[in-house]
């Protein structure tokens, strides 16, 4: 038993649209998380990269439809070699079939928007819990 005081799980919020990162990092934040944001899939690659020695991420939630690098791309990334971090794709726009194609291409969920808080929280627990099971059964 480690006598090392717990830490929040951290969730990496990846979305181009700052008003959606701000309003799901101020509710996250709320139900105890430890929350990081950006606003595009390149940046968000690199940052899971820097972090992933330092303090690894718990989730990821990742929006569908963005300039640049979309959200199927870095789920590739993530996905390719297999890491073991979870992953939920968001969309506002994206058609039904879109986000079960993401769920088919490893993502561990879906939400659409707009995002309904308390399903958000059901969601994230889950693939968290999911998450450290996989890497527990891995070690």
């Amino acid at each position: 038993m480690s006598s090392e005081p717990h830490k929040p799980h951290r969730i990496l919020i990846v979305d181009d649209d700052r008003d959606t990162c701000e309003a799901l990092k101020d509710r996250l934040e709320t139900f105890g998380y430890e929350i990081v944001t950006c606003t595009d899939g390149a940046s968000a690659l690199a940052i899971i990269r820097l972090e992933s020695a330092r303090s690894p991420f718990h989730l990821v939630l990742l929006d569908l439809n963005m300039p640049g690098v979309d959200g199927m791309a870095v789920l590739h990334k993530l996905r390719c070699p297999d890491t073991s971090i979870p992953v939920i794709i968001m969309s506002a726009t994206a058609r039904r079939e879109a986000l079960l194609d993401a769920v088919r291409a490893g993502a561990n969920d879906s939400l659409e928007k707009p995002i309904l808080y308390e399903e958000l929280r059901k969601k994230c627990q889950r693939a968290i819990g999911e998450g450290e099971r996989r890497r527990s059964s891995s070690s």
